[in-house]
Parts: structure tokens; sequence; C-alpha cells
């Protein structure tokens, strides 16, 4: 019996105006013109909201408003497994679930202790919910951030001020930190030294390119940039929220000359859960590589353990997730088999320019410079700091 192609879920979240509705409706026409069957989760607050529910009369009260997120988070779950099940049924292959907001978005809105020990109660963890339901994260910026005249109350539920607006954002933005192919759609751009604000359709245009990468339709391909930093680096010095993690990364004999093959072990230091993924890399040219990765099992992972290449050692690395003007960072602290300290961030188009942040002290750009990448490290051929 032919295995069921795996069908994809991508999140769209952000602030309030963002530009999300439009790019919900947008994603849901143009993916078709692809070949990609998208499916529609509709947003949970919007839904409950409209049938009735008043939450300034929940708000108030500690007891209630812990039941009432419980509630939204089953409900966001719940949704989510039934449009599963419904896209199983419907013909076809190239599927994709597009959620409009997802189950951290809760988190934006309480308290984060509180959060961490309700889905504990709950059976749940943050990788679970945030890293193992979601290929990808896409989030729209609010317009109070750069496209302040486009900011408006249009939205019969919308009650924010540009300032409350650009803290929910922020709050949004925070809940999502951790997930390793999380994109923020801003609504300007650097143009030499200073930002632009760029049309609303570019900014559709920026999310319709960063959601064809994940899916992988061929036009958009990864640009990924890389930087040596200061061996004398600390956690101190990320000086804005960020996610830690602890990552144990493996490579596998190759089946074909040019695909790189990995395994890899992420366990979030705070407790927050631990994903086991795959993933096979493709150079295309100098800074540019296609790459497919999935979500494995933890059995799974122990298994690709025998295919391990005995010619490339394991590496063992902090990972530090963070974003810093609109551009999500990797700030690895590689303990084994070398001390090294890298940044790294991806970008949807080659001439997209990027800012580093201030914060850090770069020794030197090494994203041409193979002796700096993952696999050179693991053979022993990387020089660090020399």
């Amino acid at each position: 019996m032919k295995e069921k192609k795996r069908i994809r879920k991508i999140v769209l979240t952000g602030g309030p105006c963002s530009g999300k509705t439009t790019g919900l409706s947008m994603l849901m026409q143009k993916l078709q013109d692809y070949g990609i069957t998208p499916f529609l989760v509709p947003e949970v607050a919007t839904m409950v909201f409209s049938c009735g529910i008043n939450i300034k009369k929940i708000a108030g009260d500690p007891k209630l408003y812990f039941e009432f997120q419980r509630q939204m988070l089953l409900t966001q779950l719940m949704l989510e497994d039934q449009m599963k099940k419904f896209a199983r049924i419907q013909p076809g292959q190239n599927k994709v679930l597009i959620a409009d907001r997802g189950a951290m978005d809760i988190k934006s809105f309480m308290d984060p202790f509180v959060f961490d020990a309700m889905i504990e109660d709950m059976g749940f963890d943050e990788t679970s919910l945030r890293d193992k339901r979601n290929d990808a994260v896409f989030h729209l910026v609010t317009a109070a951030e750069g496209a302040e005249s486009s900011y408006g109350y249009n939205n019969p539920v919308r009650y924010e001020t540009p300032a409350e607006a650009r803290l929910t954002d922020a709050r949004t933005l925070n809940a999502w930190l951790g997930h390793e192919h999380l994109t923020i759609i801003s609504n300007t751009k650097l143009a030499g030294k200073r930002k632009r604000r760029i049309t609303f359709k570019e900014k559709m245009d920026l999310l319709l390119q960063a959601v064809c990468k994940t899916l992988g339709i061929p036009v958009p391909l990864e640009i990924e940039r890389s930087f040596l930093l200061s061996k004398a680096t600390l956690v101190k010095d990320i000086t804005v929220p960020f996610v830690a993690s602890d990552i144990n990364q493996v490579y596998l004999l190759p089946k074909e000359s040019n695909i790189i093959r990995r395994i890899r072990k992420r366990q979030q230091i705070d407790g927050g859960g631990t994903v086991y993924t795959y993933t096979e890399k493709q150079d295309i040219k100098p800074g540019v590589r296609q790459e497919v990765e999935r979500i494995i099992s933890a059995r799974e992972f122990l298994i690709l353990l025998s295919e391990k290449d005995p010619e490339k050692q394991p590496i063992v690395k902090k990972r530090y997730n963070f974003s810093w003007e609109d551009q999500y960072f990797q700030l690895d602290v590689i303990s084994s088999p070398m001390n090294l300290v890298r940044l790294e961030v991806e970008l949807t188009k080659e001439q997209q320019e990027l800012r580093l942040p201030p914060f850090l002290q770069v020794v030197k750009e090494v994203t041409d410079d193979k002796r700096y990448s993952n696999i050179s490290i693991a053979s022993d051929q990387c020089p660090g700091y020399d």
C-alpha cells in the first residue's frame, strides 16, 4: 500500500493590523496556482468572540481567565487535528494546512509561568506545541511598527492603540521564539544604512516567497549567511529575549554524493521538551542551498544512529534563537568537537540586506568559507580561530 504523503502545516501570526487576513486570502489563492491545495484552520479567538463570549467579563477573574485560555488551547488543537482529518479525505497529494494563529499565540496573552504550568498540567510542553505541530511560522509585523499611517481600526474586534499594538506584536513574536523556521515579515527594508517602508504588496510578496521556500516551490531558495563571533561571547551579551536549546547533531552515511544527511536532537533548556529531526541538504551555489527537513520520533532517531558516518564526529552545541530588527538569528556556542561561536541567519531573497546585532562581536563573515560549515567542523577540517 502506498504511503500517504505527509500534510504540512504552517502558522500565520502577528500583531494587530499586520495584514494577516489579506495574507491568508492571498495564500489560499496563490498556492493553488502552484499545484498545492491549502486548507485553512480558522482563528479561534475570532470564532469564540463572535459566538457571544465577552472577554471583559472573564479577564478580571484569574480562575475564569485560566480556564478560558485552557479551553482556547483545547479548541485550537482540536480544530487543527480535525482540519487535518478533513484534508486527508480530499483526493490529491500536495496539501498544506494554514493556521490563522496557533497554540503558542495563547502564551502571548498569559503570564509565561502560568502558561507553562497550564500546558504541563494538560500533558504538553512548549516543544510539542510549537515545533512538533508546525513546519514553519510566519510572523507579520503590525502596521503600528514602521507603517503607522496604515494602522487603523477597521476591524470591529480591534481596540488596541498603536502603542498597545506594538506591545502585543512583541509578545506574540516572543511566544514563538525557538522555532527553527520562524520568518518575520516586516513593513520596512534596509536601503543602505537606513530603513525604508515597503508597500503592502511588497510585504505580501515577501510572505509568499517565504511560504514557497517552506513548501519546496523552486522559486526562492534558502540563503543562509554565517558569521564567526568572538570566542569570548557570553549569553549575557544577548540583550533581547531568547530561547536556548541543547543540540546534538549526527551526520549519516550519504546515499547520494551531493546530498548531506543528518539527524538532530534538540532539547529546550528551560524544560520545554525535545524534538528530533531528519534533514537533507543540497548545495545549489555558494551560500544557497535546498533543504528538506522533517520531524521524526525518538525511536526513528535511535534507528538512524546505526547509519552514522564514522568519519564525522557528532556536534554538540547550545543554540540561542532571538529576534532583532525584524530578523531571526541563531547563535551557536559549539563545545564539541571544537570550541567555536557562530551566528547564522536565513534570508529568502539573495538581494535582501542584513543588519547585524551591535551587541555581538563579529570576527568575520564565513558564509562562503566551507571550512566553517557544520560538516567541516564534524570532519575536523575547520581552522577555528587560527
